[in-house]
């Protein structure tokens, strides 16, 4: 039996269930929790088998060696990073950690949008810049869908000098199905990208050198993981089935970090019983989400002690009111799961509760 929700104040009753094949992606299933931290690993000239088009597709990425580049990110709080003050519309931050190098990606998502704003860096030497135009793109991510895009940022390289990067190019989700990775296994969404890069150095204003680079880009992604894999063609690629990579990179750990920030701000929030063996209800009531709007939508997420989602669902809940959640202790696919404690998130973003719930057999 999956999560069952029911609103006690009488909103619309939604009830999770398994989407196979074709998953949609909204805004709530992109990783946005302050203190999630992620590990990606980087492998350079690798190959792969990517497929065609369509769905559904099985991809299988576990046999690749592993690289040596190994990246960090740690969603924080903007006020806490420092160039958050340049960005005042980005409601999603990542601490980006390599091996002496520290970055902070500003972004911002929305019910209808995300986007990507700008990058700083003060270690190993201070780098700022704001993305002009914004690579913007349309929520929620689904099979079929496409853009066009154009971006770019301007460095400043030495006086007088500058460096002007600009990207554009078409993306379409072109196809879904499952993807392993060393990691896990994954229902996901593909993207494929034609992309352009245009480098161009000016020197007191004026245009001195140019630089254009064509890539094919895959992006695989799943709910609530965001980015499972990253597949770049080598320079000029033409063919969209092309089995030898640039670069490959793969999720490699997902950790929510939430024993350290359970929180009561803007929500009530309780188990009953705690510990259950067959069935506990999950209660909540949201006092405050800081829009003014007098109806929001929950997010209930449902972590083991390692920080793997287990179980989650979404519903319209009416501020103030008391809301219930009844779960049973199996995962997304109605399995049971061992006896332990087990994490309940409800939230978004920097507003949300968190608390313990025990399961005993």
């Amino acid at each position: 039996m999956k999560l069952s929700v029911f609103a006690v104040s009488g909103v619309v009753i939604l009830f999770a269930a398994p989407l196979f094949g074709q998953i949609v992606i909204d805004w709530t299933e992109i990783p946005q929790d302050i203190g999630i931290m992620f590990t990606h690993n980087g492998a350079e000239s690798v190959t792969v088998n990517l497929g065609i088009a369509g769905g559904p597709q099985n991809w299988d990425f576990t046999g690749q060696p592993m690289g040596s580049q190994n990246t960090d990110a740690l969603i924080v709080p903007r006020t806490s990073t420092p160039f958050g003050d340049s960005f005042p519309n980005s409601n999603l931050v990542l601490q980006i950690i390599e091996p002496g190098y520290t970055a902070y990606a500003y972004g911002q998502i929305a019910p209808t949008f995300g986007a990507n704003l700008g990058l700083g860096s003060t270690v190993p030497v201070a780098v700022f810049f704001r993305f002009e135009p914004t690579d913007s793109y349309p929520m929620p991510v689904v099979y079929g869908a496409t853009r066009h895009y154009e971006y770019g940022y301007t460095l400043g390289i030495g006086p007088l000098m500058e460096i002007r990067t600009d990207n554009y190019g078409s993306e379409m989700i072109d196809a879904y199905g499952s993807i392993a990775v060393p990691y896990g296994t994954f229902e996901c969404l593909r993207t494929r990208q034609f992309d352009t890069t245009v480098s161009t150095m000016y020197v007191n204003g004026i245009p001195i050198t140019a630089d254009t680079t064509t890539h094919i880009i895959y992006d695989f992604l799943a709910e609530d993981y965001g980015l499972i894999a990253h597949v770049l063609s080598y320079p000029e690629e033409t063919d969209t089935n092309f089995t030898d990579a640039d670069f490959l990179e793969r999720i490699t750990n997902f950790s929510t970090g939430i024993e350290e920030l359970e929180s009561t701000a803007g929500y009530d929030f309780s188990c009953q019983p705690n510990p259950f063996t067959h069935m506990t209800d999950i209660r909540y009531r949201i006092t405050d989400d800081r829009s003014g709007n007098s109806q929001t939508s929950a997010n209930i997420k449902i972590y083991d002690v390692s920080g793997g989602i287990v179980n989650h669902v979404k519903q319209s809940s009416v501020i103030g009111h008391p809301s219930s959640v009844k779960w049973d202790g199996t995962d997304q696919n109605n399995r049971q799961l061992p006896a332990g404690v087990y994490f309940v998130r409800i939230g978004n973003g920097e507003n949300f509760v968190t608390g313990k719930v025990t399961l005993v057999r």
